[in-house]
This record gives structure tokens, sequence and C-alpha cells, in this order.
């Protein structure tokens, strides 16, 4: 059985621990209210879509680990200051993430993104994967680069990245 989408109660402040592991929805309405979701309560699940709370500022340990249809997390404009750990494996195994962008000052735990396939194959190392994962808040544009991965070879790609970090032009 599946269910298309799940709606939190707005009222709701925390999430327990493997609340939602192996559960089967696409996406979740998580509110604007809610503080903490404790670890692995995604983790293994069917989700491909999720929104963070603005009040959010630990994403813990295997919280969504081995999502492996999530594409995308979007963080709201609010979690920029809010946000500042991701705990260790809060994302391994999600294969088919590509959308995420964390904040530039976020303490991000060892294996975060480990066996996140997509991620990895075009950022090889997770110090290179961080500061392009970081910088999207300054307009790296990640969404151009994964999109070139389908046209140009890997070393194409990873030199325009260079030129993007060190301030050169990406054209």
């Amino acid at each position: 059985c599946s269910i298309q989408h799940l709606s939190v109660p707005t009222t709701l402040r925390r999430i327990e621990g493997k609340a939602f592991r192996c559960a089967a929805f696409d996406t979740v309405a998580l509110p604007d209210g809610l503080e903490i979701i404790d670890y692995e309560a995604f983790s293994c699940n069917t989700l491909n879509h999720l929104r963070i709370p603005p009040r959010l500022a630990v994403l813990q340990k295997q919280l969504f680990s081995y999502c492996q249809q999530m594409f995308s997390l979007e963080l709201s404009d609010g979690l920029r200051f809010g946000l500042n750990t991701i705990c260790k494996n809060a994302f391994r195994g999600c294969c088919s993430l590509r959308n995420v962008a964390i904040p530039a000052y976020a303490t991000v735990g060892e294996g975060a993104f480990d066996d996140c396939r997509d991620l990895n194959n075009l950022f090889p190392s997770q110090p290179e994967l961080l500061v392009v994962l970081k910088h999207r808040f300054d307009d790296l544009p990640i969404h151009k680069l994964l999109y070139y991965q389908s046209y140009h070879p890997l070393e194409w790609i990873r030199e325009q990245l260079d030129k993007i970090i060190s301030g050169q032009s990406g054209q």
C-alpha cells in the first residue's frame, strides 16, 4: 500500500526516531513549526521530495538514509539561517539525490552523502561535493552542471566546476 502525500499536523514540534522508517509515500508536508526530527525518522522510504521546515537546526544521523527515490530536498528560506548540522550518514544511499543545497556554515558529519550515486558521479570526493553544495547559495550553477553531465565528459564538467570555485568564468 502506498500513500502519495502525507500531511503532518501543524501543531507537531517533534517527530520521533524511526517514525516513518520504510514508509511508502512520495512527499510529506512538514509544518514550519517542526523543530526536531529524530534519527532515521524517514530512512528507507519512498520519498522523492521533501521541504525542510525553517526551525529545524539539525538533520539527525541516518535521517534520510537509503531513500533511494529521493531526488530533491528543499530548504525553506529561513532554514538557511537555522540549519547548522548535518549528522553522520544523513543522506547515505540516497542514490537519486540531485537537488540539494546546504548552508555554507553547516557542519557536515562523516559519510553524510556516501553512496549518493548521482552526486558522487559528478563530485568524486566529499570535500569537493561539500564545496559545491555549500556554495549553491552563492549562485553556483549545480543544476547546469548536472544537466551537462549527460552531454559532456566528466573531465569537462570538473574543469568548469574548478573555474567556478576559483572565481573564473564558467563559460
